[in-house]
């Protein structure tokens, strides 16, 4: 019994034939869905010559590396066009991310606040607004912004 993809039989036996290699039957065994792996049994093939048996053995080796290939390939692509995938969301990421850091700036320099702080350290803040975990606003503040800007900066500031 060999395990074989049903989807190649047909192409197994036509092989088998243009070999000159008669069997009496090749049949699968139990029933399998389409694409999944069957077992099938070669009739005959005790008759067969060793170079038979070689050639037969020869042409399952070479449609299972073929297939396993075939495979690996795809899967190498699918790979490929994820990690390309990530790249793009990572760019998106980050410039999101300088973009709310922007709004958040920009919006602190309305605030009496923080208007009120000296300009070494309103410099210092602004500058320093991209490494701000801005996670915190989804998470904590369900993607509000002004929640997180009150709660987070100006209040602990206007508390200096």
């Amino acid at each position: 019994m060999k395990n074989y993809s049903e989807n190649k039989v047909k192409e197994l036996k036509e092989a088998l034939k243009s070999s000159g290699i008669e069997i009496d039957s090749f049949e699968k065994m139990g029933q399998y869905a389409e694409g999944e792996t069957a077992q099938f049994r070669i009739d005959g093939i005790e008759k067969a010559s060793d170079d038979v048996k070689q050639t037969i053995s020869d042409l399952f080796v070479t449609e299972v590396t073929g297939a396993t290939q075939l495979a690996t390939d795809t899967l190498t692509t699918e790979m490929s066009e994820m990690s390309k995938q990530m790249s793009v969301n990572d760019l998106f990421i980050q410039d999101q991310k300088k973009s709310i850091s922007n709004i958040i700036g920009k919006y602190l320099k309305t605030s009496d606040v923080f208007s009120s702080q000296s300009s070494v350290f309103q410099g210092a803040f602004l500058e320093n607004l991209d490494n701000l975990d801005l996670s915190v606003i989804q998470d904590k503040y369900k993607g509000h912004i002004l929640p997180y800007i009150y709660k987070e900066i100006i209040g602990p500031i206007n508390d200096l």
